[in-house]
């Protein structure tokens, strides 16, 4: 048999196995980091009590936050054109000496 806290560890073990699409790695926090990311934050919550007659409550808190998108660059064309211009605007600046 088991008490409150090993029952939390277990549960918490099985946070660990089932992470949500989109978001990183459940993670243990105290009750008013917690409540920061209820609501309109970007973070998927979750929140456990296991209540044993006779002995301390064990409570649990946790937060997944929002995996940051592909920060691979966009390629901007007009930007691209207007390095090309540069480039040849230089090359013949440099000819031209």
């Amino acid at each position: 048999m088991s008490d409150a806290t090993e029952a939390a560890d277990a549960v918490i073990g099985t946070f660990d196995e089932h992470q949500i699409d989109g978001f990183g790695p459940w993670r243990e926090v105290g009750p008013e980091e917690w409540s920061r990311h209820t609501g309109p934050a970007p973070a998927a919550t979750a929140y456990f009590e296991i209540n044993v007659p006779g002995a301390e409550s064990e409570i649990v808190h946790m937060v997944a936050d929002r995996l940051v998108d592909d920060a691979r660059p966009v390629f901007d064309p007009g930007a691209a054109a207007d390095r090309a211009r540069d480039a040849a605007i230089a090359e013949q600046l440099e000819a031209g000496r």
